[in-house]
């Protein structure tokens, strides 16, 4: 299974129609120069904080919408975790994987944009003309941030982006996820079995998926806040049980923390599916081999969570990904609301390129 949405064999599921030859990048869209030994790398070096798995698939969207304006040839390099990133996704339509080691002791001339966690990069995205920016031979880029209102909006490169002004934020990153990635045959094996599990149930199966950030807990000490609380939970068990009454449903939780995964067990049984590994935090935690197998379980869980029929997200990168690879067009998303105690659906078919807020901030930053 890729990222994309595919006729057969894909866990985000199939859906057939008239935009179905749009779910993945028209490659003659990315020519590098081939010319010249330029290159945009997306980086997590040892000493680099890149933040979990989510912020840094992000960082890897944008680098390379930069590497196709800027047409420099693109490559992902992650030193964190130890484990290779090609073990777990393997390269899909375009080549990402790039001897770092090789262009370190180059004579090519190089620079680093890391601006993790650094809200500059909103004007910079919207200002800068990357052509002129990026004026060495390697640029080494890290980014956690979601910026596509602010790309779109940058003038000096609204021609280099014009063939993606008709698609969705979130089929965006979609196709560009799928342009570089598939699963790696172990992980989508796990992946295949919960859902062949879940579509064996009575009458074709319902697959009833939560995502459930709970942030800091006794299984992730050192995240940096609080998401859900008890009373939180009382309301998301209180939605997931309304599916109990259908017997073709079964269950899948996807959370940070060991005490709702137990909770999920006591409350739906036989009907829960599970994915193995530890649950860990790639940002957090310092047990390398750990780290590496929790990462395998979110990339599952990412998966699974976006082939669902149901899928209730909370506040966290994870589920912001599987809604948007699963699509905002299947029906059936919701996410719960912490602020207002509540459970609400979610139907998002807005262009984000089309949105006036994006002029607004422009406006403002340049002020």
């Amino acid at each position: 299974m890729t990222f994309a949405v595919t006729e057969t064999n894909s866990a985000v599921g199939p859906q057939k129609g008239k935009h179905e030859k749009a779910r993945s990048l028209e490659m003659a869209n990315f020519s590098p120069d081939q010319t010249k030994h330029r290159y945009l790398i997306y980086t997590c070096r040892l000493t680099q904080y890149c933040g979990g798995l989510s912020d840094r698939l992000r960082g890897i969207a944008y680098a390379f919408l930069l590497a196709v304006i800027t047409r420099r040839r693109f490559g992902v390099h992650m030193e964190l975790p130890t484990c290779e990133l090609s073990s777990m996704l393997e390269v899909n339509h375009l080549d990402w994987r790039v001897n770092i080691t090789s262009l370190d002791e180059s004579n090519l001339t190089s620079q680093v944009y890391n601006r993790v966690n650094n809200v500059s990069i909103r004007k910079e995205f919207m200002t800068i003309d990357f052509n002129t920016y990026f004026d060495k031979d390697i640029v080494y880029y890290t980014s956690n941030q979601i910026l596509f209102r602010e790309l779109f909006a940058n003038p000096h490169h609204v021609a280099a982006l014009r063939w993606l002004t008709k698609v969705p934020r979130g089929e965006i990153f979609r196709q560009i996820l799928n342009t570089l990635f598939k699963l790696a045959p172990s992980l989508q094996s796990e992946v295949d079995n919960i859902t062949d599990q879940a579509h064996r149930r009575h009458g074709g199966g319902m697959l009833v998926a939560a995502q459930l950030r709970c942030g800091r807990n006794p299984s992730i000490p050192k995240d940096t806040q609080v998401r859900l609380v008890p009373e939180d939970l009382q309301v998301i068990w209180k939605f997931l049980k309304s599916y109990l009454a259908n017997p073709a449903a079964s269950f899948f939780i996807a959370s940070d923390s060991e005490k709702v995964v137990r909770e999920a067990k006591s409350k739906f049984r036989e009907r829960l599916l599970e994915s193995s590994g530890p649950i860990v935090h790639v940002a957090y935690s310092k047990n390398s081999d750990d780290v590496c197998s929790g990462m395998r379980r979110v990339l599952v869980d990412i998966h699974v969570l976006a082939a669902s029929d149901v899928l209730l997200i909370t506040r966290s990168g994870i589920g912001d990904l599987a809604s948007h690879l699963r699509g905002f067009d299947k029906g059936g998303l919701f996410c719960f609301r912490p602020h207002e105690a509540r459970v609400t659906a979610l139907s998002t078919t807005v262009n984000w390129l089309a949105d006036r807020n994006a002029k607004k901030i422009l406006r403002k930053l340049t002020a």
